[in-house]
């Protein structure tokens, strides 16, 4: 059965083209509607600025009780700290009871000024984006499931970390966004894109 989802353009609002409550709106009217099975948002922290991800969605999640709600995609995540983040969609699989998506990408796939800006200000290098991508669906899968979790990775130690709230859902579903160019794209890079949604994946988002 297809099922259909609705992506809001939450970059439109920094560009006077709607207002928040218009976004609001047309997720209750996508909700009532039973027409589609997803609700989606994008995110970028300064690449390409707009409202930030999870507070718009804890706020669709709050006007809806149906629809699932989801990032499309979490370009920031491989900036964002994994326990912060694992502690802010645990919260969020929480108010919505259960109706997250996590859609993970690497981003910075076009190291353009702005991206490289970026990335220098957040510390990180643009070509350890997939690495630390990586790192942090493994991060956040332990830390949804289990309490004292250690674990020694190239960017970040965990000791006997925990967060509370657990997810409603035992795991979240993190879909794996990748969209090799295969006819300018290297082989190896595209077929390592694909075993990682392969291996990483509960779903694979591409365009």
């Amino acid at each position: 059965m297809t099922k259909i989802g609705l992506t809001l353009s939450n970059r439109s609002v920094l560009m006077n083209i709607v207002k928040t409550e218009d976004l609001l709106k047309m997720s209750e009217m996508a909700d009532m509607s039973g027409l589609f099975s997803h609700i989606w948002v994008g995110d970028s922290l300064m690449a390409i600025p707009r409202l930030e991800a999870i507070t718009l969605l804890s706020a669709i999640a709050s006007r809806t009780t149906n629809l699932n709600v989801g990032t499309a995609c979490m370009a920031s995540l491989p900036l964002r700290d994994p326990i912060m983040l694992a502690y802010q969609w645990a919260t969020l699989d929480v108010l919505s009871n259960g109706r997250t998506i996590l859609g993970a990408c690497m981003g910075g796939r076009r190291p353009t000024k702005t991206q490289l800006a970026e990335d220098k200000t957040m510390g990180i290098q643009n070509n350890q984006r997939a690495q630390r991508m990586e790192e942090h669906i493994e991060i956040l899968r332990k830390l949804w499931t289990k309490n004292n979790v250690s674990f020694q990775g190239k960017f970040h130690t965990l000791k006997n970390a925990s967060i509370e709230p657990k997810p409603i859902q035992k795991t979240p579903p993190i879909w794996i966004a990748s969209s090799p160019r295969l006819k300018s794209s290297k082989p190896q890079i595209a077929e390592r894109s694909l075993r990682r949604v392969s291996r990483m994946g509960d779903g694979w988002m591409t365009t």
